[in-house]
């Protein structure tokens, strides 16, 4: 977990510091590339404060013309440490522009909030079923799990073959 040891930067600076990044970025690809952000998780201190904000991911997203990248265990993890349901912080971020997902399980309870990297539950499963549902612009699922390599085929297969039961393709 980030402690800050120096002075923040004002969310000005910050935006300013995204945009000559992606600016910078957009020069070395030639423009060749689609740019997405990922939303970070907030792990209590005040360094994730600003950064992990529905409106300020919503911001750099906006002003610079990018893409959304949903980490749904990040999500999840800042809106505990928001004191927030989980679906209110959903309704924070840029969900227009959502183009990818980051599947794991995280460990949220009273003593633990870890990015853990855990196995997608069924309920997890279920949640990304819901949100390709919702939003049409996702293009790309990525489980993020490294444990078990069996484990991770499985789950691969369950997802592949939820997609392929809702859109009726060949995916």
């Amino acid at each position: 977990v980030f402690q800050v040891e120096s002075s923040f930067l004002s969310e000005q600076e910050m935006r300013e510091n995204a945009r000559n990044n992606i600016d910078w970025f957009r020069t070395c690809t030639k423009n060749s590339v689609n740019i997405g952000l990922e939303n970070n998780n907030h792990l209590g201190t005040s360094a994730y404060d600003v950064v992990t904000e529905g409106f300020f991911i919503s911001r750099i997203i906006d002003e610079n013309n990018i893409y959304f990248l949903l980490d749904i265990a990040h999500a999840m993890i800042s809106a505990h440490h928001f004191k927030i349901h989980y679906e209110d912080y959903l309704s924070t971020l840029p969900m227009n522009a959502l183009v990818q997902l980051h599947i794991c399980e995280p460990i949220i309870d009273n003593l633990i909030v870890l990015d853990a990297h855990e196995i997608p539950s069924e309920e997890m499963l279920e949640h990304v079923k819901k949100l390709l549902s919702q939003y049409h612009g996702i293009k790309y699922l990525t489980i993020e799990y490294y444990k078990d390599t069996n484990k991770l085929i499985t789950v691969l297969k369950k997802l592949r073959s939820m997609i392929k039961e809702k859109y009726r393709t060949d995916a």
